[in-house]
């Protein structure tokens, strides 16, 4: 081997060595976080725990089986899954909607991409706190909007007949403005000879927008959906913040009862165990939408 083929050799070996050194603390991280906690999470989901005592004993899918016997369980998986539903269609449906207004070049329209943006940049406690005075009984926006329209007022969080719709509305609101802001993006990057080609056909534009627009932004789409489904089904400040799960348990969604049952009651089994379906349900969620892209989404 010559000393030119040597010092390549030496100098890409030292390339490899310097580029896993800097993964080194993203993989650590990683590995801490997203896997070992998984794993031990799962551990903890089979045994049942005792911290006064300090004493733990392998109980296997006991604590499994105790859920799906559990009342508050089963209204709580069902309160998430209508949640998360509810918000992400609606707000992919609006989203969509929205950045075909905003994607049109009419004076001070950047201005209102701006305001689309801003929900974004803000705390989710400072939304929650927002809309608790807008939900306020008595000189709440929501009621004043009811009473220039004849309508009685509504007792929009204390009331088990609204508290839920009351937490879609404003999840839809905060979820709308990122749904806007990706599709605005997907519209802007539309191949503008394939526009002109409609315009030449004299197709409508209510038919090019749900015929050509909507089908070329389908790999957008995709991505809000699994990105809205995660993040919906793992909902907590909300909940945390102006319902702490009432009124009757109407609001109570998963992640809050996780929190309740293992840093109230110190019940880390049963709590584990509801973050192992929480994960299986989001997993399988996400497998159905990877299988139906492959079928439905179509990349430019």
């Amino acid at each position: 081997m010559t000393d030119k083929k040597r010092t390549i050799k030496y100098q890409r070996r030292k390339s490899l060595i310097a580029g896993y050194l800097f993964l080194l603390p993203s993989v650590t991280v990683f590995l801490f976080f997203a896997i070992w906690l998984l794993v031990y999470t799962v551990y903890l989901s089979l045994m049942k725990s005792n911290i006064l005592t300090q004493t733990s004993r392998f109980v296997g899918l006991k604590n499994f089986k105790n859920l799906f016997q559990d009342p508050v369980f089963i209204r709580s998986l069902t309160i998430t899954v209508i949640y998360a539903l509810t918000t992400v269609f609606a707000s992919l449906i609006l989203g969509f909607l929205f950045a075909v207004l905003l994607n049109q070049k009419i004076r001070g329209i950047r201005v209102l991409r701006s305001l689309f943006f801003a929900p974004l940049m803000t705390s989710m406690v400072a939304i929650s706190v927002v809309w608790m005075w807008i939900y306020h009984p008595d000189y709440g926006v929501m009621n004043h909007l009811l009473g220039v329209f004849g309508i009685r007022p509504l007792q929009w969080l204390s009331s088990s007949k609204t508290s839920l719709l009351s937490l879609i509305i404003m999840g839809i609101w905060k979820d709308c403005s990122m749904c806007t802001v990706l599709y605005l993006g997907a519209l802007q990057n539309i191949s503008t000879d394939i526009l002109e080609a409609a315009e030449m056909d004299q197709t409508s534009g209510v038919r090019t927008l749900w015929k050509i627009k909507f089908p070329l932004v389908a790999p957008t789409t995709f991505l809000i959906l699994i990105m809205q489904v995660i993040q919906e089904f793992q909902m907590f400040t909300q909940v945390n913040v102006m319902t702490h799960g009432g009124p009757a348990g109407s609001t109570q969604t998963l992640v809050p009862l996780m929190y309740e049952k293992a840093f109230t009651y110190l019940d880390y089994g049963n709590s584990s165990a509801m973050a192992v379906i929480l994960f299986l349900v989001v997993l399988a969620l996400t497998i159905m939408q990877n299988r139906l892209s492959d079928k439905k989404v179509f990349y430019q």
